[in-house]
Protein backbone atom coordinates (compact mmCIF):
# COMPACT_ATOMS: atom_id res chain seq x y z
CA UNK A 1 0.00 0.00 0.00
CA UNK A 2 1.51 3.48 -1.24
CA UNK A 3 -1.21 5.52 0.31
CA UNK A 4 -1.12 8.99 1.94
CA UNK A 5 2.18 9.64 1.55
CA UNK A 6 3.48 13.67 1.10
CA UNK A 7 4.76 14.69 -2.62
CA UNK A 8 4.44 10.95 -4.40
CA UNK A 9 3.52 7.45 -3.64
CA UNK A 10 6.14 6.42 -6.28
CA UNK A 11 9.20 7.79 -7.82
CA UNK A 12 11.45 6.46 -10.50
CA UNK A 13 14.33 8.73 -12.47
CA UNK A 14 17.09 8.56 -14.27
CA UNK A 15 16.46 5.05 -16.62
CA UNK A 16 15.00 3.81 -13.78
CA UNK A 17 12.48 0.54 -14.11
CA UNK A 18 9.75 0.57 -11.41
CA UNK A 19 6.66 -2.22 -11.58
CA UNK A 20 3.97 -2.22 -9.21
CA UNK A 21 1.66 -4.62 -8.96
CA UNK A 22 -1.75 -5.04 -7.21
CA UNK A 23 -1.11 -1.96 -4.86
CA UNK A 24 -3.19 0.71 -3.55
CA UNK A 25 -1.27 3.93 -4.73
CA UNK A 26 -3.69 6.85 -3.21
CA UNK A 27 -4.59 10.15 -1.31
CA UNK A 28 -0.74 11.34 -2.25
CA UNK A 29 -0.93 15.17 -0.81
CA UNK A 30 1.37 17.85 -1.82
CA UNK A 31 4.38 18.95 0.48
CA UNK A 32 4.49 22.43 1.96
CA UNK A 33 5.73 24.45 -1.11
CA UNK A 34 2.13 23.63 -2.66
CA UNK A 35 3.81 24.67 -5.60
CA UNK A 36 1.71 22.11 -8.21
CA UNK A 37 5.37 20.24 -8.97
CA UNK A 38 4.26 17.28 -6.99
CA UNK A 39 1.16 15.43 -5.11
CA UNK A 40 1.40 12.99 -7.77
CA UNK A 41 0.74 9.00 -6.90
CA UNK A 42 3.46 7.86 -9.79
CA UNK A 43 5.71 10.11 -10.79
CA UNK A 44 8.25 8.38 -13.87
CA UNK A 45 10.83 10.95 -16.18
CA UNK A 46 14.06 10.68 -17.68
CA UNK A 47 13.99 7.56 -19.46
CA UNK A 48 12.56 5.61 -16.57
CA UNK A 49 10.07 3.18 -17.39
CA UNK A 50 6.75 2.04 -15.16
CA UNK A 51 4.90 -1.08 -15.60
CA UNK A 52 1.39 -1.91 -14.00
CA UNK A 53 -0.88 -4.29 -13.31
CA UNK A 54 -4.11 -4.60 -11.53
CA UNK A 55 -3.66 -1.37 -9.00
CA UNK A 56 -6.20 0.87 -7.70
CA UNK A 57 -4.72 4.48 -8.11
CA UNK A 58 -6.95 6.69 -6.71
CA UNK A 59 -7.31 10.43 -5.28
CA UNK A 60 -4.07 11.87 -5.58
CA UNK A 61 -3.74 15.77 -4.92
CA UNK A 62 -2.28 16.78 -8.20
CA UNK A 63 -1.70 13.97 -10.73
CA UNK A 64 -2.45 10.55 -10.33
CA UNK A 65 0.26 8.88 -13.04
CA UNK A 66 2.79 11.49 -14.48
CA UNK A 67 5.32 10.60 -16.83
CA UNK A 68 7.80 13.21 -18.22
CA UNK A 69 10.57 11.92 -21.15
CA UNK A 70 9.44 8.13 -19.72
CA UNK A 71 7.72 5.12 -20.94
CA UNK A 72 4.23 3.89 -19.66
CA UNK A 73 2.68 0.21 -19.76
CA UNK A 74 -0.36 0.13 -17.99
CA UNK A 75 -2.20 -3.13 -17.15
CA UNK A 76 -5.34 -3.52 -16.09
CA UNK A 77 -5.45 -0.46 -13.54
CA UNK A 78 -8.61 0.70 -11.76
CA UNK A 79 -7.44 5.30 -11.81
CA UNK A 80 -9.90 7.43 -10.35
CA UNK A 81 -9.56 11.23 -9.27
CA UNK A 82 -6.84 13.69 -9.45
CA UNK A 83 -7.09 16.61 -11.83
CA UNK A 84 -5.57 14.37 -14.30
CA UNK A 85 -5.60 10.37 -14.26
CA UNK A 86 -2.34 9.87 -16.30
CA UNK A 87 -0.37 12.86 -18.05
CA UNK A 88 2.41 11.16 -20.37
CA UNK A 89 4.93 13.64 -22.16
CA UNK A 90 7.34 12.71 -24.36
CA UNK A 91 7.64 8.80 -23.94
CA UNK A 92 5.57 5.42 -24.88
CA UNK A 93 2.29 4.95 -23.57
CA UNK A 94 0.35 1.60 -23.32
CA UNK A 95 -2.75 1.48 -21.70
CA UNK A 96 -4.19 -2.12 -21.78
CA UNK A 97 -7.80 -3.03 -19.83
CA UNK A 98 -7.67 0.00 -18.06
CA UNK A 99 -11.00 1.83 -16.32
CA UNK A 100 -9.58 5.68 -15.49
CA UNK A 101 -13.03 7.82 -14.08
CA UNK A 102 -13.23 11.48 -12.69
CA UNK A 103 -10.11 13.12 -13.86
CA UNK A 104 -10.94 16.58 -13.18
CA UNK A 105 -9.50 18.55 -16.31
CA UNK A 106 -8.49 14.98 -18.87
CA UNK A 107 -8.36 11.03 -17.85
CA UNK A 108 -5.59 10.95 -20.28
CA UNK A 109 -3.26 13.70 -21.44
CA UNK A 110 -0.76 12.33 -23.80
CA UNK A 111 1.96 13.90 -25.93
CA UNK A 112 4.92 11.95 -27.71
CA UNK A 113 6.94 12.37 -31.50
CA UNK A 114 7.01 8.10 -30.40
CA UNK A 115 3.54 6.14 -29.76
CA UNK A 116 0.11 5.80 -27.83
CA UNK A 117 -1.31 2.06 -28.03
CA UNK A 118 -4.74 1.86 -26.35
CA UNK A 119 -6.63 -1.05 -26.03
CA UNK A 120 -9.61 -2.08 -23.93
CA UNK A 121 -9.76 0.79 -21.92
CA UNK A 122 -12.62 3.11 -20.92
CA UNK A 123 -12.18 6.63 -19.99
CA UNK A 124 -15.51 8.37 -17.94
CA UNK A 125 -16.37 11.51 -15.97
CA UNK A 126 -19.34 12.69 -13.99
CA UNK A 127 -20.29 16.12 -15.14
CA UNK A 128 -20.56 16.71 -11.63
CA UNK A 129 -16.95 15.65 -10.43
CA UNK A 130 -15.07 17.28 -14.12
CA UNK A 131 -14.49 20.37 -15.53
CA UNK A 132 -15.37 20.43 -19.11
CA UNK A 133 -11.89 21.88 -21.09
CA UNK A 134 -13.26 23.54 -24.24
CA UNK A 135 -11.01 22.97 -27.45
CA UNK A 136 -9.84 26.44 -27.61
CA UNK A 137 -5.78 26.00 -27.97
CA UNK A 138 -4.50 30.29 -27.64
CA UNK A 139 -7.64 31.55 -25.51
CA UNK A 140 -9.64 33.52 -27.94
CA UNK A 141 -12.97 32.01 -27.06
CA UNK A 142 -12.87 29.78 -30.22
CA UNK A 143 -11.94 26.05 -31.15
CA UNK A 144 -9.48 25.47 -33.37
CA UNK A 145 -11.34 24.41 -36.29
CA UNK A 146 -13.31 26.66 -36.65
CA UNK A 147 -10.94 29.46 -37.21
CA UNK A 148 -9.88 27.63 -40.29
CA UNK A 149 -13.45 26.82 -41.44
CA UNK A 150 -13.17 23.18 -40.71
CA UNK A 151 -15.55 21.14 -38.80
CA UNK A 152 -13.95 18.75 -36.53
CA UNK A 153 -15.53 15.51 -38.32
CA UNK A 154 -13.12 16.91 -41.58
CA UNK A 155 -10.38 17.34 -40.12
CA UNK A 156 -10.39 13.51 -38.53
CA UNK A 157 -11.49 12.61 -42.17
CA UNK A 158 -8.42 13.61 -43.32
CA UNK A 159 -6.21 12.62 -41.34
CA UNK A 160 -7.07 9.02 -42.21
CA UNK A 161 -6.30 9.70 -45.75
Amino acid sequence: DLSGNTAYGALATGGAELTITESTIGSTTQDEAGDGSDGVGIRVEDGALLTTNSNEITSNAFLNVWAEEADLHLSGDQITGGLYGIASVYGDLTMSGLTITDGFLYGVFAVTQTFIDVSDTQVTGDPEATQNVPDDEDGDGEPRHKRRGRSPDRRVDRRRR
